[in-house]
């Protein structure tokens, strides 16, 4: 366990590809604002003097129940509080956070990171931070977030499709163009490369959606690092259907299926292009301007 008061994974600079991160706080900062809790200070006293917290105090305290339920997870370090967290064969532990910071959290941790939903914000929060009814928290917060609730659109309604099934990785890969607005480098086209199986996804700006882009950035972006894929699944796009692909194809011995004409969203690409496009959506106006900057980051944050 390292000496500061907040996970090392939450202060890395890096961890959300240069986005903005919540500010480092000490450990002695950390303890004078657990203390400063009533649900905190109640457990910390618990725990070092074997008092027991009385029914007025609990009643008068309605979270502080839950927090007793872990006692036995919750630990010192450097005089700072933790709860200690078993996923798979790792260890984490998780700062217990004083009330007065879970908005400053729940700020940075959804709205400064794309405005993901309720499952993926709370795997941000809980891989750093606990406290008391935080799911709820988390659901409230993001049910209530104007920027959501203005990008939410009901679903269009479609025929049915064949679902396409896969059982391993590399059996089926998908790509797609998704075009957004001009940024200030009049970059508007996003290459979406998804492998069916693992849902792993890479999204490339491009200058373009001309054929010899989409073979280099498939070759660089994706078969050096992964392979070749068993099939190559796109719309009918001309980009996607010209010779050269087809001779990239043939040269590796990869087959190339298309979304049938009827049906485009058969292409299992597109639910991811709407994902990111959800994400891109909410940045704020003068980050928008920018937004190829923002692609890696928050497609690094979508796949965590």
């Amino acid at each position: 366990m390292q000496t500061s008061a907040v996970p090392e994974a939450y202060l890395q600079e890096d961890q959300c590809g240069g986005l903005p991160t919540i500010p480092h706080l000490s450990p002695s900062e950390i303890q004078r604002a657990q203390l400063a809790d009533p649900c905190i200070r109640e457990v910390i006293t618990q725990i070092r003097t074997g008092e027991t917290p009385s029914r007025t105090v609990c009643d008068a305290l309605p979270r502080l129940p839950y927090l007793l339920r872990e006692r036995e997870r919750l630990e010192f370090h450097d005089g700072v509080l933790y709860r200690k967290r078993s996923v798979a064969d790792k260890v984490m532990h998780q700062l217990v956070l004083p009330e007065e910071y879970h908005s400053d959290v729940l700020r940075h941790l959804h709205d400064d990171l794309g405005h993901m939903g309720i499952d993926r914000t709370l795997d941000l929060v809980r891989n750093r931070f606990y406290w008391p009814k935080m799911a709820s928290d988390v659901e409230h917060k993001i049910r209530t977030c104007g920027r959501c609730i203005r990008r939410k659109v009901p679903p269009e309604k479609a025929a049915p499709l064949v679902n396409i099934t896969t059982n391993r990785p590399l059996q089926l890969v998908c790509m797609d163009f998704l075009t957004l607005e001009l940024d200030h480098s009049n970059t508007k086209d996003v290459l979406v490369i998804t492998d069916h199986f693992t849902k792993y996804a890479l999204a490339v700006p491009t200058p373009n959606q001309k054929a010899k882009t989409v073979a280099k950035c498939l070759w660089e972006q994706f078969i050096c690092y992964y392979g070749y894929p068993e099939r190559l699944h796109s719309d009918r796009g001309p980009d996607f259907e010209s010779h050269l692909i087809r001779e990239l194809c043939d040269i590796a011995g990869v087959r190339k299926v298309r979304t049938t004409p009827y049906h485009p969203r058969g292409n299992p690409v597109e639910r991811f292009n709407r994902t990111l496009l959800n994400m891109l959506g909410t940045l704020e106006a003068k980050k928008k301007s920018c937004w190829k900057e923002y692609v890696k980051p928050l497609i690094q944050l979508h796949q965590k």
